[in-house]
């Protein structure tokens, strides 16, 4: 489960270089993600296809006028392992792109280039290397709302591209946040 989060340390969404970098709290995703939310999951690893049952409780907020958007949260498996997390969202004014940098108890980072689609009411993120090249190995990840859930669909991939583990997780909003 470790690989599994191996990446989450920096997306970059490209916005046209011509156009005003939009505010998060302008962004429906960000505006629709925002408040205290508790998650269940699977996630199946491995050869073996092992199955861990996942829980994951994060609290989501905006900050500095809405240009930043804060989800701070805690993950536990079933095996009895779990780790904290943070993950900070913020339009870089220099590259005009969507940065989202994580940090986790187990200090686990990558570089992820993140896309919204739907409406941007869906967020699929997919790696980066250290060159900003796509990168075949890694976490590629689809976030939306469904029927009032946040389902989150995650994939951690090898280097040559094949998936080794595979996550689903859907959480309810039981608080919001103003």
């Amino acid at each position: 489960m470790k690989t599994f989060l191996s990446g989450l340390l920096f997306a970059s969404l490209a916005f046209n270089a011509e156009a005003q970098v939009p505010r998060l709290d302008t962004i429906a995703f960000f505006k629709e993600a925002i408040g205290l939310w508790k998650g269940k999951g699977t996630s199946i690893a491995g050869p073996d296809k092992n199955k861990l049952e996942v829980i994951d409780d994060w609290e989501s907020q905006f900050a500095k006028e809405g240009t930043l958007f804060i989800q701070v949260g805690t993950v536990k498996l079933s095996n009895g392992t779990g780790f904290q997390y943070r993950w900070v969202y913020q339009v870089d004014p220099k590259s005009q792109k969507l940065i989202a940098v994580y940090n986790d108890s187990k200090k686990i980072q990558d570089i992820f280039l993140v896309e919204l689609a739907d409406n941007q009411t869906r967020i699929s993120v997919a790696p980066r290397d250290a060159t900003g090249a796509p990168a075949k190995g890694g976490l590629f990840t689809t976030t939306y709302l469904k029927e009032g859930q946040l389902v989150y669909d995650a994939e951690v991939r090898d280097r040559e591209g094949k998936p080794f583990i595979q996550t689903r997780l859907a959480a309810v909003r039981v608080k919001a946040t103003p």
